[in-house]
């Protein structure tokens, strides 16, 4: 389990507009030499718009590969749809989704969850272009990355699912878990056959990636229209 260490914070108020948080932060696992020093710039706007720089690099005897390289958004109840332009409508991995056609599809949380007897990870979708979560009265907020991502959104955590044995083990959050991933590690086949191809594998390196992130209200548009408005940003 990962552990996060808060080394420095400052603010800037650049103009009437816009308001910058650059957080420094140490990620590392409690009892092992390595780690990741990571900068997270937040860039506020009037209109309410963030824009999010994510700038990571590992240090120490670290792992040449991990799971992931992403960021855990805790959200109220209440945000249950989920829309985006991207692979779907089934959960797909970078070395599983052919089957998968890009498309603009919608889905409620719970129905993003694949109940695999054994508990894992799972539900997530690649190489996506966008996605918006709002409640049922049509408010919410959408994310765009500079390139595709990978999301996934539960009532549970990641360790929920690794600390699991099986299924009536999994106590369901009343939150939901909106997970938004630069990169994932391929499946593989490695219960019962090979690793992850090369170019499916997710080798710790040097990081950076950008996340808009834009409020919205079906009132005034639709969560695709908005997808199609942003996909210039960034």
């Amino acid at each position: 389990m990962l552990q996060h260490r808060l080394d420095r914070l400052e603010l800037e108020v650049a103009n009437q507009d816009m308001i910058e948080v650059k957080v420094w932060t140490y990620t590392a696992p409690p009892t092992l030499d390595w780690g990741i020093n990571c900068q997270c710039i937040y860039s506020f706007y009037g209109n309410g718009d963030i824009i999010l720089r994510i700038k990571g690099e590992p240090r120490g005897d670290y792992p040449g590969i991990i799971p992931r390289i992403g960021l855990q958004i805790e959200l109220y109840k209440d945000f249950q749809e989920v829309i985006w332009y991207g692979r779907g409508p089934g959960e797909c991995y970078s070395d599983s989704k052919s089957a998968n056609l890009f498309g603009i599809y919608r889905a409620m949380v719970d129905e993003l969850y694949t109940p695999y007897i054994k508990p894992q990870e799972n539900g997530n979708r690649t190489d996506v272009y966008w996605v918006s979560i709002s409640d049922l009265r049509g408010t919410g907020f959408l994310v765009k990355g500079s390139e595709k991502f990978n999301f996934s959104a539960h009532h549970y955590k990641v360790e929920d699912f690794e600390k699991a044995k099986h299924t009536c083990d999994l106590i369901k959050k009343d939150n939901v878990i909106l997970n938004i991933d630069y990169k994932q590690n391929g499946l593989g086949s490695n219960s019962c056959g090979p690793r992850p191809l090369p170019q499916h594998t997710l080798a710790l390196s040097k990081f950076e990636f950008e996340l808009l992130i834009t409020p919205y209200s079906t009132t005034n548009i639709s969560p695709s229209r908005l997808g199609k408005k942003m996909l210039c940003y960034l």
